[in-house]
């Protein structure tokens, strides 16, 4: 075994002896709280309108929402390739979310989702004048929205 495979074998021993002594709420994978954390705001109220940030391949809460269809959920992807991978819905818009000039007037949009940290608060705030709010990886709801969670 070189000392390559050895040290990556330990050093994989010691991250599974280290994930053993953490609490459980250390060991969710940060995405799958992403997806329940945003369906369980779109079970809140049918309607919404909802914009997936870099929502290119696929929109991972969708199975877990209630009724999807009864919301208008936009994928926004600056890559046109990666929104052709997103079967599950069908309102799909290329365009740079940091850039200036999004597609779409003030307050239109009800909840902003973004799994990358890609978007910019001055985007949500921006879009979602009176909406519910914004949801990130770890982030509260409404944060960028400049409203409390709750």
């Amino acid at each position: 075994m070189s000392l390559l495979a050895r040290f990556i074998a330990a050093n994989q021993r010691l991250c599974k002896a280290t994930e053993n002594h953490l609490p459980q709420v250390f060991k969710r994978h940060i995405q799958t709280l992403y997806k329940y954390q945003v369906a369980a705001l779109l079970n809140r109220r049918p309607g919404q309108v909802v914009l997936d940030i870099g929502g290119g391949k696929e929109c991972p809460f969708l199975p877990y929402t209630n009724a999807p269809r009864t919301h208008l959920i936009i994928a926004l992807d600056i890559s046109e390739e990666e929104l052709r991978h997103n079967r599950g819905l069908d309102h799909k818009v290329v365009a740079d979310a940091a850039a200036r000039g999004l597609p779409f007037r003030d307050g239109l949009v009800d909840l902003v989702v973004s799994r990358p940290q890609r978007r910019s608060g001055d985007t949500c705030r921006h879009i979602l004048m009176g909406g519910t709010g914004s949801v990130g990886l770890g982030h509260p709801a409404r944060r960028a929205a400049g409203r409390s969670s709750g």
